[in-house]
C-alpha cells in the first residue's frame, strides 16, 4: 500500500510537470519526478532482494523436508505435495510478506537421480518506481531450490556399550537419548513399517550379549541357564558363517553371568520405531566390556547367512544388493577388557580358576599373570568341575587391557571382516570425565571405515547426542545441490 503522503506528492509533482503556462517549470517538475523515482528505486529493489532471500529460505526448507522423508520411506505424490507445501507455508508465516503476492509452489521429483526440485514465484509491490506511470507496480522474483535424497535402503546395526561405567554421571541416559534420535531421524514418526526404507537392529553389550528368546536355538542346550552368549569357537570365530543348529554343538557359550546384560536383549532388524525406542529406553548399564562380542552380533544381525534365526520381517538382505547400504554404528566408553575361550584344563585348575566366595569381582579368582581375574561360568552353572581333563568356557578380565590384548585384537579381526563385506562402520568413543585410554581411541579409529569422517569422539553428553545425529544424517545422504 502506497503511503498517502507519497500519493499526494506524486500528484502534485505530476500536475506541476504538465503545467503549460511556463517553459522551465514543466521541465523542472519532470526532472523532480525522475529524481524521486530513481532515488526510491533502490528501496524498491532492495525490498525485492530481501523478499527473494526470505522466500528462498522457505523453499530450501521445504525441499529438504521432502528429501529427508524420501530418503527413509516410500511416499505417494499426495504425501510429497503435502509435506512440501506445509513446510513452505509454515516458513512463510514467520516472514514479513505484507502485500506480496505468492504464486503456486511447483515441484519435480527425479527418482533416477534422486533429486527434488521446487520453484516459487512472488510479486513484490513497489513504492517509488511506479510513480507517474513510469515503472511497474510490482517486481517479480523467482526462486528454485534442489536437494538430493538417498536412493538406498538401509540396514543399520546399533552396537551399544551399556557396561557398568555408563552409570557414571548417568551417561546411560545420554546414550538412550542419542540412540532414540537416530531412530527418529531414520524412521520418522508415523512411518509405517511397510513404507520404511530403513531397518535398525539394537545390540546392547557388556560382558556378553543377551539373545533373549533366540538363545535356545543358537546354544542348542549348551549352558542353558541364561540367554547370554559370548564368543564363537573354531574356524568360524571371525566369520559370519551360518550358525550351527544341527543339534550337536552351537559353537557358542551362554555367558553364565547376570551382567550379560540381563535386562537388555538384542533386537534384530526392525522398522517398528515405537518398539525400538521402548527397548532403547529400557537399557540398563552393568558389567564389563566385551565389545568384540557386541561387534560380532551386530554383524550377525546384518548378515544374510543368519536369516534363518530371525523373524522373516528381520531378515537381512543379500550382500551386494543394488541400492542397499549395510551400516554398523559401534559405540563404547572405554577399553574392551573381557574375552572368552574354550579351554581344556584338569579338575585342579578348574577348581582354582572357578572358585569364588560371592558374586562380586572380589570373589573371583585373580588372574595368575595379569592385573585381572578368571571366571568359569560352566563351573558354577553346570555342576562344577569334572574328573580328568575337560573343556570349560573360561572368561578373563583385565583391569589394564591394552590394544594388543585379545579383546581388541578380536574386535579388529571382526571389523576387518565386516569391511570386506562392504559394511560401512561408524564408531563413537564416549570420553567421560576421566577420559578413556588411548587404546580405546586407537581401536575405534581402526574400526571406522574412514577415521576422518566415520569416527566421532564425544567428550560430553551433548556431543554424544550430536555424534549420533550426525551419523544418522550422513546415512540419509541429503544436501542442497542448488
Amino acid at each position: 500500500m502506497v503511503p498517502p503522503a507519497l500519493t499526494r506528492l506524486a500528484k502534485t509533482v505530476h500536475a506541476f510537470a504538465v503545467e503549460t503556462r511556463g517553459v522551465f517549470l514543466p521541465i523542472a517538475g519532470f526532472m523532480l519526478l525522475i529524481l524521486i523515482v530513481v532515488a526510491g528505486a533502490g528501496t524498491d529493489f532492495g525490498r525485492a532482494i530481501l523478499i527473494r532471500a526470505r522466500v528462498a529460505a522457505a523453499v530450501d526448507a521445504a525441499v529438504l523436508a521432502v528429501a529427508r522423508d524420501l530418503s527413509v520411506k516410500i511416499m505417494t505424490d499426495a504425501e510429497i505435495s503435502d509435506v512440501l507445501n506445509k513446510s513452505f507455508q509454515s516458513n512463510l508465516t514467520s516472514l514479513n510478506l505484507e502485500g506480496v503476492s505468492m504464486g503456486n509452489l511447483v515441484y519435480t521429483i527425479d527418482p533416477v537421480e534422486g533429486t527434488v526440485e521446487a520453484t516459487a514465484t512472488a510479486n513484490v509491490p513497489t513504492t517509488f518506481i511506479f510513480m507517474g506511470g513510469i515503472g511497474p507496480k510490482t517486481i517479480p522474483v523467482s526462486v528454485t531450490a534442489q536437494s538430493t535424497y538417498s536412493l538406498f535402503d538401509v540396514e543399520l546395526a546399533m552396537v551399544l556399550d551399556i557396561t557398568g561405567s555408563m552409570n557414571t554421571n548417568n551417561n546411560i541416559a545420554s546414550l538412550r537419548t542419542a540412540a532414540t534420535s537416530v531412530v527418529d531421524i531414520l524412521i520418522p514418526p508415523e512411518t509405517s513399517e511397510s513404507d520404511s526404507r530403513v531397518k535398525i537392529s539394537l545390540v546392547p553389550y557388556s560382558q556378553g550379549v543377551n539373545l533373549g528368546t533366540y538363545a535356545p536355538l543358537v546354544k542348542n542346550g549348551n549352558s542353558p541357564y541364561t540367554p547370554c552368549v559370548t564368543e564363537r569357537m573354531g574356524p568360524q570365530k571371525f566369520t559370519d558363517a551360518t550358525y550351527n543348529f544341527n543339534g550337536q554343538s552351537s559353537n557358542f557359550f551362554g555367558g553364565g553371568t547376570t551382567k550379560c546384560p540381563s535386562q537388555s536383549p538384542l533386537r534384530p532388524l526392525s522398522a517398528n520405531a515405537p518398539a525400538l525406542k521402548t527397548a532403547i529406553n529400557g537399557l540398563v548399564a552393568m558389567g564389563g566390556t566385551a565389545g568384540q562380542i557386541g561387534i560380532a552380533w551386530g554383524w550377525y544381525t546384518l548378515s544374510p547367512n543368519w536369516s534363518n534365526l530371525w523373524p522373516s520381517a528381520s531378515d537381512p538382505e543379500s550382500y551386494g544388493k543394488d541400492k542397499l547400504k549395510k551400516v554398523a554404528l559401534i559405540m563404547t566408553d572405554g577399553d574392551f577388557n573381557d574375552f572368552y575361550d574354550l579351554v581344556a584344563m584338569n579338575r585342579n585348575t578348574c577348581n582354582f580358576r572357578g572358585q569364588r566366595s560371592d558374586s562380586t569381582e572380589a570373589g573371583w579368582n585373580f588372574h595368575d599373570s595379569r592385573n585381572g581375574f578368571y571366571w568359569l561360568p560352566d563351573r558354577w552353572l553346570g555342576g562344577g568341575c569334572l574328573n580328568g581333563t575337560n573343556s570349560y568356557w573360561q572368561g578373563q578380565y583385565f583391569h589394564d587391557a591394552g590394544y594388543n590384548d585379545q579383546p581388541s585384537v578380536r574386535a579388529r579381526r571382526l571389523c576387518d571382516a565386516m569391511k570386506e563385506k562392504d559394511i560401512h562402520i561408524y564408531t563413537v568413543l564416549f570420553a567421560g570425565s576421566n577420559g578413556p585410554s588411548s587404546n580405546a581411541e586407537t581401536l575405534m579409529q581402526y574400526c571406522a571405515t574412514d577415521p576422518n569422517t566415520s569416527y566421532f569422539k564425544a567428550t560430553n553428553s551433548q556431543a554424544l547426542i550430536s555424534a549420533f545425529q550426525k551419523i544418522a544424517n550422513q546415512i540419509q545422504s541429503i544436501y542442497l545441490s542448488k
